[in-house]
């Protein structure tokens, strides 16, 4: 009995140890970026999709993650990112070649601000499926002018939910 009961202490203290030591992933230990003053975010994702310039969901063969960001305080400046990915996907990586080749695109409207044109300019874009209806997505996207000049950077490491 006293020997069985040693086992089973030492077998449960390696289980707690061998816990203790795995690592999270780096992009769920990272602090969830929170949304800029005065601006209203929502993230979303919609199946069976795609996307239309300027900024318009349409139907589709792929999966589109959308954000937007409306400044309450500008006269509801309004900032769109969209971008895509295959459905069958449980995760994806967008890199800076695809983000300006057309799987990405990014729309800017303002009607009362003196505004210079942003394109995108490069950066990076990384998903993982968390559950059926959620994503966890980290983004890096850089804006500049049409001379490719950088200008601005957009982050986000936020929960996409289902439309």
């Amino acid at each position: 009995m006293k020997t069985s009961c040693k086992l089973l202490i030492i077998n449960l203290f390696s289980v707690a140890v061998a816990a203790c030591g795995k690592s999270k992933r780096t992009d769920q230990a990272e602090r969830l970026t929170g949304c800029p003053l005065n601006t209203t975010c929502s993230y979303s994702f919609t199946d069976h999709a795609d996307f239309d310039k300027p900024a318009k969901i349409v139907t589709g063969d792929s999966r589109v993650f959308s954000y937007s960001g409306v400044n309450t305080r500008l006269c509801s400046a309004t900032s769109t990112l969209y971008f895509k990915t295959g459905l069958s996907n449980a995760d994806f990586n967008i890199t800076g070649s695809q983000i300006t080749s057309g799987h990405v695109l990014y729309n800017f409207t303002c009607a009362c601000c003196d505004y210079i044109s942003q394109e995108l300019v490069g950066g990076e874009i990384k998903g993982t499926r968390v559950s059926d209806g959620k994503w966890l997505v980290k983004a890096v996207v850089l804006l500049g002018t049409p001379s490719l000049k950088r200008i601005d950077t957009l982050k986000i490491n936020q929960y996409f939910t289902v439309k």
